[in-house]
């Protein structure tokens, strides 16, 4: 049977931490609400505290001392900024969850950059334009090389094929850089 409420001693024996761990965790403020104007704890409000504002990886609560204390516009304004609804704030165990996905998507994009399936955006953007360049560059220099030659010429299909033979060449060429 299950006790609805409990000295501090007995809420640390249930839990299995020390008494000076559920002290700290009413001064925190972690489980406050839990405590009853009688000192007693109302052990299941205390347990849903507990397992919302307590860091499952390593049981501690954040050292909350260390903290710089902000006002509540400050709070609500840093909620909204990284899309919280400061209303509904997520548990501690579902912001450790979105922060366990995060990091795990971020080891997947790592892998596929290692592998190579994934690329930067600018190196590609940067060969890109580099390929413009060079292709710019080989169509612009086919009339200086053509013009002289193709003065002397009246026949339209030799001109036709004197041009067409350039262009194939500035495209193999361009080819063999890619």
């Amino acid at each position: 049977m299950k006790l609805k409420t409990a000295s501090r001693a007995e809420y640390a024996q249930m839990r299995g931490v020390s008494r000076q761990a559920v002290a700290a965790a009413v001064k925190s403020g972690r489980i406050a609400e839990a405590v009853l104007d009688s000192g007693q704890i109302d052990v299941e409000l205390a347990d849903r505290l507990w397992a919302e504002n307590t860091n499952p990886s390593s049981g501690e609560h954040g050292h909350l001392r260390n903290r710089k204390s902000l006002n509540d516009e400050e709070v609500v304004q840093a909620a909204r900024s990284v899309g919280i609804n400061p209303d509904a704030p997520p548990t501690l165990v579902e912001s450790k969850t979105l922060q366990a996905a995060y990091q795990a998507r971020l080891a997947q994009i790592e892998y596929e950059e290692k592998i190579g399936q994934l690329v930067e955006i600018e190196a590609i953007k940067k060969e890109a334009f580099q390929l413009a360049r060079i292709t710019r560059d080989a169509m612009l220099a086919i009339p200086d090389r053509l013009s002289a030659e193709l003065a002397g010429i009246t026949d339209p299909f030799e001109i036709h094929q004197k041009i067409s033979t350039e262009i194939r060449g500035a495209i193999s060429e361009i080819s063999k850089i890619v």
